[in-house]
């Protein structure tokens, strides 16, 4: 246990950090702009290749984007991996952090949230800082070429009661009631050594530690190669590909007319990669309207499927961001009791929900429901807690066919029943 000392200091990551004033050049963007997002204000600038990266500001790569920047003259690279599901099964979304003064460090960097890649570009050894709330971590890369990537998401584990108050929801501040994070540390190429302010080590064999507030640490773990994020290059499927050419396109659309208004107008596109790129982008950039829109997109299954999950992520990054979430809603004239059943679903359900047949019941007669959002959350729930259905539902379909699919439902769990999988 000794060797896994060093990682507990990471149980503050849960916490929000405040960033550092504006200070001078931390980094040089290596990538195309539009791949890099910088802080502005309320607003959010975009870099172009080349340009130097100002410390103490937050700066993002956004959903299935990828942001390189390189510091110490290009010795040491770091890389702002975003996702999107179709490249990766992770949760993780955008990629934020922000850089600082370098100090007794090659690169010294926070991570908020997503998933960063550090390599070794020089001939010698590069130190690297990453911090977290009160607490920081060294990694050093020894060999040309080493490399290391770590990976931080945030998520509801289980469900969180709203107020009675609709018209104003406020979460119930309890004890710990906070997103709860996951980090993984994968220790990927070369010597690598890790410190904490108590404990030193150093690994040569690829691994993986895991660490959640639940469970503590796990590690190290072999691994036998990297995740697929770390070498996009591997995957040559043909959704990877349709997935890239959509994050390209709202890249493109960024940089030529600006962050709000390149998602904005990508919003409206007739190709569903782009589409589904750029709804997760917008939640990434605070827009939940833009993004709570693409969940009734009427074209397309895998649009709404990925506003699903964009907008859940969106909520695990703190305990009050249902309040954009549902003042969206209210803007796109839901009513009040429509707004919490989609922030219900959202969120999901506890162990005790998941016992009651009620619930069941309740998630079948939804697939009926004159909303699409909540016919789309409600299918999405029960797949969740029976993923090998076989069942087709598709929630923009006539009544009929919607009527069949409650149907089907209703015989795989017969009333008065919960799934065979819960237990």
């Amino acid at each position: 246990m000794k060797h896994l000392c060093w990682i507990g200091c990471l149980v503050a990551i849960l916490l929000p950090y405040a960033t550092a004033s504006a200070g001078p050049p931390a980094a040089r963007l290596r990538s195309p702009q539009g791949t890099l997002l910088v802080q502005s204000g309320k607003t959010w600038a975009l870099p172009a290749l080349h340009d130097g990266v100002a410390a103490g500001v937050e700066v993002m790569a956004l959903p299935g984007a990828r942001a390189i920047l390189e510091a110490k003259e290009g010795d040491v690279r770091l890389v702002l991996a975003g996702n999107l599901p179709d490249l990766s099964i992770s949760p993780a979304f955008e990629s934020v952090v922000t850089l600082h003064e370098a100090g007794g460090s090659d690169l010294d960097f926070t991570l908020e949230r997503g998933r960063v890649i550090l390599e070794n570009q020089g001939d010698g050894p590069v130190k690297i800082k990453i911090r977290f709330p009160e607490r920081s971590l060294g990694v050093t890369l020894f060999d040309k070429g080493g490399k290391a990537a770590v990976e931080l998401f945030r998520h509801w584990p289980v469900a969180r009661p709203l107020t009675p108050n609709l018209s104003a929801p406020q979460r119930r501040v309890e004890k710990d009631d906070e997103p709860l994070g996951e980090l993984y540390f994968f220790a990927l190429k070369g010597k690598i050594e890790m410190e904490s302010e108590k404990d030193k080590l150093t690994l040569k064999e690829p691994v993986v530690y895991h660490y959640t507030r639940e469970q503590g640490v796990r590690g190290p773990i072999p691994v036998k190669k990297s995740p697929e994020w770390v070498n996009p290059a591997s995957d040559k499927s043909k959704k990877a590909a349709a997935t890239y050419d959509g994050v390209e396109k709202v890249r493109l659309a960024i940089a030529n007319h600006g962050v709000a208004k390149g998602i904005a107008d990508a919003l409206f596109s007739s190709q569903p990669a782009v589409l589904q790129a750029a709804a997760a982008s917008a939640l990434a950039i605070d827009d939940a309207l833009g993004g709570i829109r693409s969940l009734t997109n009427e074209k397309h299954k895998e649009v709404r499927g990925v506003a699903v999950r964009a907008i859940v992520h969106y909520l695990g990054r703190d305990s009050l961001r249902h309040q954009q979430v549902y003042q969206a809603l209210l803007g796109l004239k839901y009513k009040a009791g429509e707004a919490a059943i989609i922030l219900e679903l959202l969120y999901g359900f506890g162990r005790e929900a998941q016992l009651r047949p009620e619930t069941y019941s309740l998630l079948i007669t939804y697939l009926n429901n004159e909303r699409l959002a909540i016919r789309q959350l409600a299918a999405w729930n029960l797949g969740q807690f029976v993923p090998e259905n076989n069942i087709d539902f598709d929630a923009t379909a006539n009544e009929e066919s919607r009527t069949q699919a409650q149907a089907a439902w209703r015989k795989l769990i017969p009333e008065g029943k919960v799934p065979s999988g819960v237990k």
